[in-house]
């Protein structure tokens, strides 16, 4: 469309498929969740209750707060092994 500039097309296909974008996304949320999840676990251990966002939004009990840390954790390195393995595959 204009000369001498990249099409948008062309700069997505140059930075990895969408698909490693989204992986990317899910890794993030991924560990800020079992961040979240740890830090309500085990937050009564430093201070008086629960500690992080979870605890302002929601009265969660403990359970939850692992699942939360459990499934954060899951998505997280699933996310990253899954992103590693498509970027060797494209390497070969």
């Amino acid at each position: 469309m204009y000369p001498g500039l990249p099409r948008a097309q062309d700069e997505i296909r140059g930075a990895g498929s969408h698909a490693g974008g989204m992986k990317e996304i899910c890794a993030w949320v991924g560990w800020i969740v079992g961040i979240q999840g740890g830090l309500g676990l085990l937050g009564p251990v430093w201070g008086d209750g629960p500690q992080g966002l979870l605890s302002l939004w929601f009265d969660l009990p403990a359970p939850a707060y692992a699942v939360v840390l459990v499934g954060g954790l899951a998505l997280g390195i699933w996310a990253d092994v899954s992103r590693k393995r498509d970027k060797a595959r494209a390497a070969r």
